[in-house]
């Protein structure tokens, strides 16, 4: 794995959505297409996969597509899986991404239906209801609901329209925790997941991504931008040097950032960052193909320019507490590892990646949840309270001895601050 610059910490997965405007990718002579019924850990689940790749699975919204020997799913929050698939007769076998083992499903219908089919009004089958997948805070359930932020959108549902000129100016969309307010283009909508805020179309390609480092400077985020990126597939570097730019009263720094994507697609990136006067700073980075950078390139601009601060809201014993944390635990079957983010801007996401051997061979795995966190005590001992995205909110008594924290019953070392800037704690 490599290092990621704070410029660039992004899910790498998302790359995956850059190729196009159109969510959705036709698949109209695939065998993939219809509706799947399988079974996890004794509950039912269905998958549809109709043939304008959308589709649903247990009841959740998805996109789909194939690329060579992989299925890749992409949730509702934006978030792509690579599986490894086979079809045998009316069998479907899915491997890899983060299944702990293969799955398989039993067709249960045939090509599924899509309003735009030959019947009108035609509706695709309604799935079964089924159980997700562990994961999330130590204890806690997966949550199924979409991602929410924690700003405030003046228009959330935004319409249906024809592609605006670029540069301009929609609805406002404000961050209270980070104290950060900007413009959001027209037809594009915001999201939130990891600590980041996402932006999408469904009428321009590209991808925006916003990120706030708390006691990060500008000179900080140039030499990091110098290291470009290399993960997944996707590798990018600068273009040009880092230069000045004029973010309406604030200091900024731009930069251009080229490479390729996990196809071998040109891949070109417009990415700022600008300094609050409190001295943090918000990062702006589009993404898009070549052919199209010079569009979303003024979109990042007339954002990065709109962007406003105030001071941000921190809650109770959020600096010594911040921080990202990792347990590693191992025996003759395998190992197990767990990541704890607790982000300086209130955010924390937790994840789980876990490797076994036994007769049937290697299996590995993986999940993971966030929010939002706050915590009520002293440098040594207190709770440590999270609102999943579902909108639970749990408590969990923490006790802090050095630079270790122990909670969820799980004592777990410290190996990042509460930018949480670093991808891994073997890499800086």
């Amino acid at each position: 794995m490599s290092r990621i610059s704070p410029w660039l910490l992004v899910p790498p997965l998302f790359f995956l959505l850059l190729l196009g405007a159109s969510p959705t990718n036709a698949q109209p002579s695939s065998p993939l297409v219809g509706s799947w019924k399988g079974e996890f850990q004794g509950f039912p689940v269905q998958m549809t996969l109709k043939a304008d790749g959308t589709g649903e699975f247990t009841g959740d919204p998805i996109r789909w597509r194939v690329q060579g020997p992989s299925l890749i799913i992409t949730d509702e929050e934006g978030e792509a899986t690579r599986y490894g698939f086979e079809i045998q007769g009316s069998q479907l076998t899915l491997s890899g991404g983060d299944l702990m083992g293969p799955m398989t499903f039993n067709r249960a219908g045939g090509p599924a239906a899509s309003p735009s089919s030959s019947e009108p009004g035609a509706q695709p089958e309604a799935p079964a209801g089924g159980a997700k997948a562990p994961g999330g805070f130590p204890g806690a359930p997966r949550e199924g609901a979409p991602a929410k932020g924690t700003g405030r959108h003046a228009n959330a549902e935004l319409p249906s329209a024809a592609p605006a000129a670029a540069g301009g100016r929609g609805s406002g969309y404000t961050h209270d925790e980070w104290g950060v307010t900007f413009d959001v283009p027209p037809a594009w909508k915001v999201g939130q997941r990891e600590g980041l805020l996402l932006l999408g179309s469904d009428t321009e390609a590209g991808l925006m991504i916003i990120r706030f480092g708390r006691g990060t400077s500008l000179e900080q985020l140039v030499k990091d931008y110098g290291e470009g990126m290399s993960e997944d597939g996707v590798m990018l570097m600068p273009a040009k040097p880092a230069q000045e730019f004029p973010a309406g009263r604030n200091r900024g720094m731009a930069g251009e950032l080229a490479g390729t994507g996990q196809d071998g697609s040109r891949l070109r990136g417009r990415i700022i960052a600008v300094a609050s006067p409190y001295g943090d700073a918000a990062v702006v980075f589009g993404l898009t193909t070549e052919e199209k950078y010079q569009g979303l390139r003024s979109r990042v601009e007339t954002l990065a320019s709109s962007l406003s601060f105030a001071r941000p809201k921190a809650a109770p014993v959020l600096e010594f507490l911040a921080g990202q944390y990792y347990y590693i635990s191992a025996s003759a079957y395998g190992s197990s590892e767990r990541y704890l983010n607790l982000c300086g801007d209130g955010s924390f996401y937790e994840g789980n990646e876990t490797y076994s051997a036994g007769s049937a061979g290697v299996a590995a795995g993986g999940a993971g949840g966030g929010g939002r966190w706050t915590a009520e005590g002293d440098a040594s001992q207190g709770v440590i309270r999270v609102t999943f995205r579902s909108g639970e909110t749990r408590e969990f008594p923490y006790r802090r001895s050095g630079s270790d924290l122990s909670v969820g019953g799980r004592t777990y070392a410290r190996y990042g601050d509460g930018s949480c800037t670093k991808r891994s704690p073997v890499y800086d």
